[in-house]
């Protein structure tokens, strides 16, 4: 069967899609611009080409992973249940505990006086990259292996 970009059928589903994700950010209260972008990425890529159809259709679990995680601020977590505070910092304290001065603190009170530069800037740089690097990964499977591809992105 030949690509066929504008069916009656494509048009529809896509204009569902998105009002239904409008929808829900209207609902949850947030809309913002960011998701413009994102309506506006799958449309271009799903009506251009039969090869960007196929390429944003490969992404879309990680634009489900983003609207999910986009998502989570309809309920903020201290109204869903109790806010633990001192059960975790004494929990970290006892296992990664560091004696200093006489004194049992976490590794994050460790390093806020004892701080390098450097240190911080490689600390930075690999938070940074928790969703580019594995986007980027994605993407070389999605060239080079569909079948591994699938099973990444899954």
């Amino acid at each position: 069967m030949p690509f066929q970009r504008f069916t009656t059928k494509n048009i529809l589903v896509n204009l569902a899609l998105v009002v239904l994700y409008f929808l829900w950010n209207e609902i949850i209260g947030s809309f913002r611009t960011d998701h413009l972008y994102v309506v506006g990425l799958w449309l271009v890529c799903y009506f251009a080409t039969e090869r960007t159809r196929r390429f944003i259709l490969g992404f879309s679990i990680f634009i489900v992973y983003w609207i999910i995680y986009d998502s989570m601020r309809i309920i903020p977590n201290y109204e869903v249940s109790t806010v633990h505070i001192r059960e975790p910092y004494e929990m970290e304290k006892w296992l990664f505990g560091i004696n200093a001065d006489g004194l049992r603190i976490t590794p994050n009170e460790f390093f806020q006086f004892n701080n390098s530069k450097v240190l911080d800037f490689l600390s930075g740089f690999f938070y940074i990259n928790w969703v580019p690097v594995p986007l980027a990964f994605a993407f070389y499977l999605y060239l080079k292996d569909k079948k591994y591809f699938l099973h990444f992105s899954l």
